[in-house]
């Protein structure tokens, strides 16, 4: 099964820094996956966003990819 990104990784403003993380896995490779409430927004679904949840495979690797970025 192939893993694809199906979500918008941020506002198009610049300097977003809610989606770096999910930017920073992008670059490096890391498959991951947004979900709760930025999942429901995307498709279309009135909610209030306040966290950013992010499924990935290991996460001591995206701590530490975390970590480095900042």
């Amino acid at each position: 099964m192939e893993f694809r990104l199906n979500y918008h990784v941020g506002t198009g403003k610049s300097g977003e820094p809610r989606y770096k993380p999910c930017q920073v896995f992008s670059f490096h490779q890391i498959p991951h996956a947004i979900w709760f409430e930025d999942a429901l927004v995307h498709y279309g679904v009135p909610t209030v966003v306040f966290d950013l949840y992010i499924l990935v495979p290991d996460i001591d690797v995206a701590a530490d990819l975390l970590a480095k970025a900042g």
